[in-house]
Order: structure tokens, then C-alpha cells, then sequence
């Protein structure tokens, strides 16, 4: 099933340090666009996606990082109601592994927009939505997809930016400051932990 862009919110976060043009040239007609820029409005990071989706209209949402161009027409026709779809920007090994009982967002996902806060709720079960939740470089993004029903694609794209001048290498970037990796690894442990024990509840 393919998600009709005039149901379909394309909501973006951004620190306000990279040109959007080359993302927003990817919408295709008929999306509503919600930008949350970090360097104007509060810092939320990478949370800033969900404080778009707060002002987004529309039953179905996009989500991609500021640092990539996917194929968000092709992403949208994998949409599934009730379901978390994630893209993959390349075959990845690693990524596989690492995410196999879930999915990315940062490479263009999209499910209804009411699925992130029932995820959110179920985790509240078990542990809190505070600011480490909301700012850790897992947290919300990770707790999500883990709790909600879940598949990854291989769309493909491309970095924004020159090679070897990436968008992502900037060290301003999350996953390059220090001690990322072994939060995101934590955060996936306790999202799995969490999940396995609502399955046993008869949450999920």
C-alpha cells in the first residue's frame, strides 16, 4: 500500500547549518511540510522531529536527518498503517545486524502519526520520558521502532554535501561526538529489555 501525499507530513529536524533545498526538491507534490530548526526555536535535537509532528496536519508521517536525500516517493510506497518503515541509504552489514528486531528513521521512514506516542506511552510502563530520553542519542529514537511494529526497506540515497566534505562528518554532528556509539547500544539493550517484557504482559 502506498501512502497518498496528500495524507503525508514530511517533517524534518535540523541544526539550522545545512541547506534544505536539495531535501525539500525530493517532496512530492501534495505533502505538507514541517520544519523544526533547532537554531531558532528550543533545542529539542534530534527529538525536534516529534515536536514536528505536534504542528503536522496530516494522518501519515515522513522523517528523514538533514544530512541525506532519499527517495521519499519511493519510501512512501512501502507504507503500511500500523506499521514503522525505515529505509536503509546502503546494504550495510552492521547495520543490520545491529538493528535487526527494528528499523532507522534518520534515512527516511514513515507510519501514521499517532504511532510514535503510543510507543512512548508503553514505555512509560517501565521507565520515564525525561531529558535523557528526550536528548540521548538513543532514547525516543530508538524506543520507538523497538516498540512498535516495524520493517526496513533499501531505498538507497545519497549524503548531502561533497565527498569527503559530508554533512554527517561535521563534528557538530551527534554520532560524532564523544561516547555516542556506547549510548545508542545502551539505549537498544534497554528498548529490548522494555519490549520483551510488555510482549510477556500481553502489551504488545
Amino acid at each position: 500500500m502506498s501512502a497518498d501525499p496528500s495524507q503525508v507530513a514530511v517533517c524534518l529536524v535540523t541544526i539550522g547549518d545545512v541547506d534544505l533545498a536539495p531535501i525539500l526538491a525530493t517532496v512530492p507534490d501534495g505533502c505538507e511540510v514541517v520544519i523544526w530548526d533547532n537554531s531558532r526555536r528550543a533545542d529539542y535535537m534530534v527529538f525536534g522531529r516529534y515536536m514536528a509532528m505536534l504542528e503536522a496536519t496530516r494522518p501519515i508521517v515522513f522523517t528523514q536527518d538533514d544530512d541525506c536525500v532519499v527517495p521519499i516517493a519511493e519510501i512512501l510506497g512501502h507504507y503500511e498503517p500500523g506499521v514503522v518503515t525505515g529505509n536503509l541509504i546502503r546494504e550495510d552489514s552492521v547495520w543490520r545486524s545491529r538493528y535487526h528486531d527494528t528499523t532507522l528513521l534518520g534515512f527516511g521512514a514513515v507510519f501514521d502519526s499517532h504511532l510514535p506516542w503510543v510507543a512512548f506511552a508503553n514505555y512509560m510502563r517501565k521507565g520515564t520520558l525525561d531529558w535523557e530520553f528526550i536528548s540521548s542519542p538513543g532514547g525516543a529514537e530508538v524506543v520507538f521502532p523497538m516498540l512498535s511494529r516495524c520493517k526496513t526497506v533499501l531505498c538507497g540515497g545519497e549524503w548531502l554535501g561533497e565527498p569527503g566534505q559530508e554533512v554527517f562528518g561535521r563534528a557538530n554532528r551527534m554520532s560524532n561526538r564523544p561516547g555516542f556509539m556506547e549510548a545508542r547500544l545502551g539505549w537498544l539493550e534497554r528498548a529490548r529489555q522494555v519490549r520483551d517484557e510488555l510482549r510477556a504482559e500481553g502489551v504488545l
